[in-house]
């Protein structure tokens, strides 16, 4: 469920200037990274400040010309890199951050943070379900993508936001399953944003090591205190109970990239 209403503890003082900065690993063995970059061509509107993409490529994965024939290069910023898979994200998001550092002072400056969550997990895998993940990626693109005055409101009350908001098994820090999150740029001024674990979870982790759990928000199923999520978001029972809540959610809060409402 949405957080209740905040005071505007840290308004923007004039236009919000919404980055972006994604990772994408585009596995060749599914077309998933495809309807990832489709999520965020249809959002671009929403973005009116850097758009950052950092690719990861390797042997598993398609080839950067065919990256390039799919992501408008006169709308985003490409940068690709080599896949290193016991850091997964860290180097792509150490990459964007450096990028904004220099936003760091500016109030009205916010970032959203996205990865292409799901595309090594295939079809034939029995630990995960693949259903679960394409509905938890689409859960996460559409609270997080298409309902920005609720995401405003939020983190004029807080420092970041997202959905699925956790608490990190074995500690008192939060985290955003799935790793899709809103942050305030300015709320890394004197923080140590730079420092991130060596590991591939070390994005995930971020927030919660960074902030409190009472300095952060969520937009759709929040459970800060819940280590693991009743039912993991991997398993098909989960989304049978949150998929009503979600559409529930987003008949509430959905409006276009541009905030008006969505025709039809």
């Amino acid at each position: 469920m949405e957080s209740p209403r905040s005071a505007a503890k840290f308004p923007f003082r004039g236009e919000p200037i919404r980055h972006c900065l994604g990772h994408l690993y585009p596995v060749a063995a599914n077309d998933l990274w495809r309807w990832h970059v489709e999520q965020l061509v249809t959002r671009l509107p929403l973005f009116n400040g850097r758009r950052l993409v950092s690719v990861a490529l390797d042997d598993h994965t398609v080839s950067r010309e065919e990256v390039e024939m799919v992501i408008p290069s006169h709308a985003v910023e490409l940068r690709f890199i080599r896949n290193d898979p016991l850091t997964g994200e860290r180097e792509s998001f150490r990459w964007g951050l450096e990028h904004l550092a220099s936003e760091i002072a500016n109030p009205d400056a916010c970032l959203f943070y996205w990865h292409s969550k799901g595309v090594s997990i295939t079809p034939e895998d029995r630990r995960h379900s693949w259903h679960s993940v394409r509905r938890w990626a689409d859960s996460m693109w559409r609270t997080c993508g298409d309902c920005w005055p609720l995401v405003q409101q939020q983190l004029e009350g807080s420092h970041a936001t997202g959905s699925h908001r956790q608490r990190w098994p074995g500690t008192r820090c939060i985290h955003y399953a799935g790793t899709f999150f809103w942050v305030r740029l300015a709320a890394l001024d004197g923080s140590p944003w730079r420092r991130l674990d060596p590991d591939r979870f070390a994005v995930e982790r971020w927030t919660g090591q960074l902030f409190r759990p009472s300095e952060t928000a969520c937009l759709f199923d929040d459970r800060p205190h819940a280590s693991t999520a009743p039912g993991s978001l991997y398993r098909e029972a989960t989304w049978d109970d949150l998929l009503p809540q979600l559409e529930a959610y987003l008949q509430k809060h959905s409006v276009s990239k541009l905030g008006t409402d969505r025709p039809g």
